[in-house]
């Protein structure tokens, strides 16, 4: 694993009355890349059950200038949320900038937001 100027954030998390959830960010590869900057950031969680928040098998491969953000999330009163990002790969690529931001969501029962099976 080749990188130049990587930065990963979990910052802020805030869990609050909730019950069974699932928080990953598993099996990820940086190859070859530079000026990565990953971010999961202010991500508020009140009065919710069942979570379940995923982002899993991802894969970079001879890129720079990546910005992934996931940023200012809040659920309120939720039941049965699945965010899944899955199987995600970028190959010899340059200057992505992949955003999940200001995302609010209040009284909501069975979300299932999903992006999958993702390459460039």
């Amino acid at each position: 694993m080749f990188t130049g100027g990587f930065i990963k954030h979990v910052n802020n998390v805030r869990l609050d009355d909730t019950v069974g959830i699932d928080f990953t960010i598993n099996h990820m590869g940086f190859y070859d890349t530079a000026g990565i900057e990953f971010t999961i950031n202010l991500v508020g969680f009140d009065n919710t059950a069942g979570i379940d928040l995923t982002i899993n098998h991802m894969g970079f491969d001879n890129i720079t200038g990546i910005d992934f953000t996931i940023n200012h999330m809040g659920f309120y009163d939720t039941a049965g949320i699945e965010f899944t990002i899955n199987l995600v790969g970028f190959d010899n690529t340059a200057g992505i900038d992949f955003t999940i931001n200001h995302m609010g969501f209040d009284n909501i029962t069975g979300i299932n937001f999903t992006i999958n099976l993702m390459r460039f």
